[in-house]
Order: structure tokens, then C-alpha cells, then sequence
């Protein structure tokens, strides 16, 4: 079984990158699942994934962000992040 590294690039690509903690932690009993909104927006700073074009952010540039997810059988397993 490969496991397959791709960056994200699609929205759903952002929605799988953002819910894997959750998927990881869910058994937890004293798990408290972040603000998912909040973390897209961290996650796109640009906003291109979501709202399809670019919005000026000061503290991280669009085009320094970075995002890989691992996956194994279209399951994510794992995630990577590369910021400025």
C-alpha cells in the first residue's frame, strides 16, 4: 500500500487537510475541536482555495504557504505545512 503526497490545491483538498486532527483525536475524551472556519482561513491565507481569488494578508503571504496531505486508499493519513 503506497502512500500518496500531494499538495492542496482544491477546496476539498483544504477540508481534508483541516478535518484530520479531528479524525485523529475523536476518541478523545477531552477533545476540543478548533474553530474549522478559523483554521481554513490559517490553512489559505490568500483565501484563493476558498473564494477562488486572492485577498492581501499581511502577516502571511499567499504565495508562501504550502500544504501537502499524505494519503493511503484516498484516506488521509498524515499532513505536511510550509510557511514563510
Amino acid at each position: 500500500m503506497p502512500i500518496d503526497v500531494r499538495r492542496v490545491t482544491t477546496r476539498r483538498d483544504l477540508r481534508r487537510f483541516v478535518a484530520l486532527p479531528g479524525r485523529i483525536h475523536a476518541a478523545h475524551q477531552g477533545w476540543v475541536p478548533p474553530f474549522y472556519a478559523d483554521d481554513r482561513r490559517t490553512f489559505d491565507p490568500g483565501g484563493i482555495l476558498l473564494t477562488g481569488t486572492a485577498t492581501v494578508s499581511s502577516h502571511w503571504p499567499a504565495t508562501a504557504r504550502r500544504s501537502w496531505d499524505a494519503s493511503r486508499e484516498s484516506s488521509t493519513i498524515g499532513t505536511m505545512l510550509r510557511g514563510p
